[in-house]
């Protein structure tokens, strides 16, 4: 593991030349960018509630003028959202690792004053996960339901 993260950081510092001239210093300052961006007076501006990142992440079109993508009948982004929240617990069950990464990322999310919406990137895949998990849970119960039904009363 360790011959990788050497590799790792070789290749990151071969790759970006804008470090090359003095290295410490100006991994700093991005560093640094991130921190004070969020501060700044275009943040400031529009104000995004704490919430703004589930807005996004369960109705994006809704509150995105997407052009004629917006013409959608039915808003998909809400079906994976309310099918994530419903393979939650499965999720956790058989592939913690997801359900962590997920709440980390949506936690973060949330604390971080920055609130563009492609920064719900970072949980995307945790939550198609959790969207998988969640139709996988509905099909289960449908199914259950179906048999019940079909069973004779005694």
């Amino acid at each position: 593991i360790a011959g990788w993260g050497i590799l790792s950081l070789l290749a990151f510092l071969a790759f970006d030349p804008y470090l090359w001239p003095h290295p410490i210093a100006r991994l700093t300052r991005s560093i640094a960018f991130h921190q004070d961006f969020q501060d700044s007076r275009l943040v400031e501006m529009y104000s995004y509630p704490y919430w703004q990142p589930l807005r996004w992440l369960s109705a994006f079109a809704a509150y995105y003028d997407l052009g004629p993508a917006s013409a959608f009948v039915l808003n998909v982004d809400t079906l994976i959202f309310v099918a994530a929240l419903l393979g939650l617990p499965r999720l956790w069950r058989r592939q913690p690792f997801y359900f962590g990464w997920l709440i980390i990322g949506v936690l973060f999310l949330l604390m971080w004053t920055t609130k563009w919406p492609q920064y719900t990137a970072i949980v995307l895949a945790p939550l198609s996960m959790a969207a998988a998990a969640g139709v996988t849970t509905a099909w289960d119960l449908l199914r259950s339901a179906v048999n019940r039904r079909r069973q004779p009363s005694a």
